[in-house]
């Protein structure tokens, strides 16, 4: 069980280990879950992430069907609509999820923001902020166990940017549209006239 103050950040591997370590920090809270009976807890998730690939998006995606069965929302704000890395496009994004509230920040002010992941009270994994890439071996990163302040600041930074985001669907709106006619234009007629996908 990862019990690691909020005062020693650590420095992630590469992108399979960071996502390898985070699934393990969800795993762990449906499991105190399941052993509690979720007496008390939230009902929900709460990530900040930097984008829909980014790799705690990945991970909650990844879990999502877990995540679901224990009757948990994920509530998610990104910084950006689109994927981060080409490999994963047209891959499903963690705003396509059935249970999820999302919201998109697009004051670039928040860019400071860190990127963020609250499970319970006192179970909280917090990122580098939007400026830097995740996926960088020296990005920062810190597991949080049982601190009941770092649970309070991790909730007031979450509420703060969800009052300034944006509803996900009426930005996603227009960047689908631009998807679209982008996927179209990679296509051709074949001789019987039908187009051919050439994705």
């Amino acid at each position: 069980m990862m019990r690691l103050n909020a005062s020693h950040p650590i420095l992630p591997g590469n992108r399979e280990e960071k996502e390898a370590k985070l699934k393990d920090f969800v795993r762990q809270d449906l499991a105190r879950r399941r052993d509690s009976s979720a007496g008390g807890l939230p009902a929900y998730y709460s990530v900040i992430a930097r984008a829909p690939d980014s790799p705690v998006a990945r991970v909650l995606h990844a879990l999502a069907a877990d995540i679901s069965a224990a009757g948990i929302e994920i509530r998610a704000i990104v910084f950006e609509t689109e994927h981060s890395f080409e490999e994963n496009i047209p891959a499903l994004s963690l705003l396509d999820l059935a249970d999820i509230d999302a919201r998109v920040m697009i004051d670039a002010r928040f860019a400071a923001a860190h990127e963020q992941l609250v499970l319970s009270s006192g179970l909280i994994w917090v990122g580098d902020c939007m400026r830097r890439d995740p996926t960088k071996r020296d990005a920062f990163e810190m597991y949080v166990d049982n601190d009941a302040k770092a649970s309070r600041h991790a909730d007031t930074s979450f509420n703060r940017l969800w009052a300034h985001a944006r509803p996900a669907k009426s930005v996603r709106g227009a960047a689908g549209l631009a998807r679209d006619a982008m996927y179209a234009s990679h296509s051709q007629a074949s001789p019987d006239g039908r187009p051919v996908n050439r994705r």
